[in-house]
């Protein structure tokens, strides 16, 4: 009987410890890269609007510090004047976007997810997509806008290919729109130098004032995703110059 009492809390103990490891690798599995051409995403659907939601989630970060009111705003609702923190939907709270309506001011505002490489390799070269969905319009053409810091040598913009900016729509008076104004953004980022495996890249998304006046609109960031993409081996470079070469040889005919 003994015996079996220790085997049977054993059993629970091992049950116990899976559950608390299989809790923590779903909230922290998207601050790794751990394969090649594998997305890392994030929809913020789970998002309440919250700081606490941030300090579960501590591979991303967040310089706005108002969350009052903050919660979930609904796009398809009533107009709020706050400048917040805001979890954004249109009529449906099971799909969420990260956002917030700014304060008029000079400041920028970053939202920044931390990735760190484990793939074994170095990285040359990341895709990266992102959703930027506008719910209201005001006064200022509020940005947002991309850029990335890699190994802790700074933010930059360099090596980026393709538009990372969008422009919020104006209108007045203020007030939300009659749908979701969704923009897609993707882009390839060429590193200056290998991200050496170990070594983190922070991802940035920066919330800007917008040129015009009075308020800024209620804007946010959602369907994040960033993929690790490897260098042509050399055997396949090889192949591309020979088909090249034959190619430019057959015209020459």
């Amino acid at each position: 009987m003994a015996g079996s009492r220790f085997f049977c809390g054993y059993v629970l103990s091992v049950m116990a410890f899976c559950w608390v490891s299989l809790s923590f690798n779903a909230k922290t599995s998207n601050a790794d890269i751990t394969s090649f051409m594998t997305p890392v995403t994030e929809n913020f659907n789970t998002f309440d609007g919250t700081a606490a939601w941030l300090a579960d989630r501590p591979q991303y970060s967040w310089s706005y510090t108002s969350f009052t009111p903050g919660g979930l705003y609904n796009g398809a609702g009533s107009y709020a004047t706050n400048n917040s923190t805001y979890g954004l939907h249109f009529n449906d709270t099971s799909e969420i976007a990260f956002g917030a309506k700014r304060p008029s001011s000079t400041t920028n505002y970053f939202f920044n997810w931390t990735l760190t490489n484990l793939t074994g390799q170095s990285i040359n070269s990341f895709r990266v997509a992102w959703d930027v969905e506008q719910y209201s319009q005001a006064g200022r053409a509020t940005e947002i806008s991309f850029n990335y810091n890699p190994n802790s040598t700074g933010f930059t913009t360099f090596g980026i290919v393709g538009d990372n900016l969008v422009t919020a729509v104006t209108g007045s008076p203020d007030s939300n729109l009659g749908s979701v104004l969704v923009t897609n953004r993707l882009v390839t980022i060429n590193l200056a130098a290998p991200l050496l495996d170990g070594q983190s890249i922070l991802f940035g998304w920066r919330f800007g004032q917008g040129a015009g006046a009075g308020a800024n609109a209620h804007m946010g960031i959602d369907n994040l995703s960033v993929m690790a993409v490897p260098e042509p081996s050399v055997g396949f470079l090889g192949l591309l110059a020979l088909t090249c070469i034959a190619g430019v040889s057959r015209r020459r005919r």
